[in-house]
């Protein structure tokens, strides 16, 4: 069982490097980083050329603790979609490139981005 668990995990870091390697942020195009676990949903704006993050948002933190009760982890994951296209919208990038670090874009990820894009980022 153990086996399967590693060879599980070191696909998954295959898939990220392999998606990193082609994937890069820059001042005018950020990276928009999204990290998931079973848990917890976050996502950073990261601008690669300066090694800044611009932007980041999870529902770890205080302010959605009240609202991670009450909703489902697709739900958390499109209130972050529109605050994070808010913030962005706000520091002046409203074009970015999306990093979905090994997973696929159905479920959570498509909810967040499909948020994210109504409220005016592209990618």
């Amino acid at each position: 069982m153990e086996s399967s668990t590693l060879s599980a995990k070191r696909r998954k870091n295959k898939r990220v490097l392999r998606i990193r390697k082609r994937v890069t942020g820059s001042s005018d195009r950020p990276r928009l980083c999204i990290s998931k676990s079973n848990q917890y949903f976050s996502v950073q704006v990261i601008d690669d050329s300066k090694g800044i993050t611009l932007a980041s948002m999870t529902t770890a933190s205080k302010e959605f603790k009240e609202a991670a009760k009450k909703s489902t982890k697709t739900d958390l994951a499109k209130i972050i979609g529109n605050e994070i296209a808010k913030s962005c919208v706000e520091k002046g990038v409203s074009k970015a490139v999306l990093d979905r670090r090994g997973s696929r874009y159905h479920g959570i990820i498509a909810a967040f981005a499909d948020s994210a894009r109504e409220k005016g980022l592209q990618f």
